[in-house]
């Protein structure tokens, strides 16, 4: 990645994805954990649970990266997002739109 540091990246954002896509090829990324986005509507979690899953992280059980969109929302992962922060990470493991599954097969319309 220094070998690009030379150039700014312009644009739309879709462009600006493309290009970032093409770049990282697994699209893992480390982002500070200031950079990230929650949604609008959270569901109620219990402290306990989320405890636990610090305890886990902790012992190097769980390391699995969040699931964010392109613009670093947080897509899964919410108990991971907050047994972060309650072990103070800074610097948090993300995967960009690895949710999306190829729209290929999915395809379908419903006629009247």
């Amino acid at each position: 990645m220094n070998n690009y540091s030379k150039y700014i990246i312009t644009g739309d954002t879709r462009q600006t994805t493309l290009v970032l896509n093409q770049l990282f090829d697994d699209n893992l990324r480390d982002v500070p954990f200031d950079k990230l986005k929650l949604p609008q509507t959270l569901p109620a979690f219990k402290l306990r649970d989320i405890i636990n899953i610090a305890v886990r992280i902790k012992q190097g059980e769980l390391n699995e990266p969040l699931l964010v969109n392109e613009d670093f929302m947080i897509v899964k992962g919410l108990k991971r997002y907050y047994a972060l922060k309650y072990l103070g990470k800074k610097i948090v493991k993300v995967c960009i739109s690895c949710h999306k599954f190829p729209t290929k097969n999915n395809l379908f319309s419903i006629r009247k």
